[in-house]
């Protein structure tokens, strides 16, 4: 019985984990390309392209060298004499969890507009970020809103006996 029941739980894991075709992910209902999957962010290479690589989508090979030398070397015994107590001991909490990875070669992950920066902000979006509604989902996001419950009152909250 034991035998027969791992037989399938082995069974039923390979066939959900099992790839799905390809076909029909092209696309979502509404147009936009489907980006759905899973991805690996294990890179040192940033987001935007910093101001001293402008115009360059990559780096040389010394300069990829010492980038990955830079990320293997962060929070080790060699480099904490750099770090704050504060710092230091979160690393060493954390570093476990990390997947720092290497540089891919590129100066940024933005490939496009041309210049690996992000584009600015228009008018309409700083607007709307100064807007009440933008700060009240704000701090929706960060637990900070105002509190409809005895959960929300922190310090205020009775201790009974």
């Amino acid at each position: 019985m034991r035998r027969t029941v791992l037989v399938l739980a082995v069974l039923a894991v390979a066939a959900g984990g099992a790839p799905r075709p390809l076909a029909g992910q092209s696309a979502t209902p509404w147009g936009d390309p489907d980006l759905q999957g899973l991805w690996n962010y294990s890179t040192n290479t940033p987001l935007q392209r910093p101001e001293e690589y402008a115009g360059r989508e990559w780096l040389t090979e010394e300069e990829v060298e010492a980038a990955n030398l830079e990320s293997r070397t962060f929070a080790t015994s060699e480099r904490r004499s750099e770090l704050t107590p504060l710092f230091d001991l979160s690393l060493n909490f954390n570093q476990f969890w990390w997947d720092i990875g290497g540089s891919t070669g590129r100066t940024s992950l933005i490939t496009d507009p041309a210049d690996g920066r992000l584009p600015p902000r228009t008018p309409s979006r700083e607007a709307y970020e100064a807007s009440a509604e933008a700060q009240r989902l704000q701090e929706a996001r960060w637990g900070l809103g105002p509190a409809h419950g005895p959960e929300g009152h922190g310090a205020q909250r009775p201790l009974h006996r």
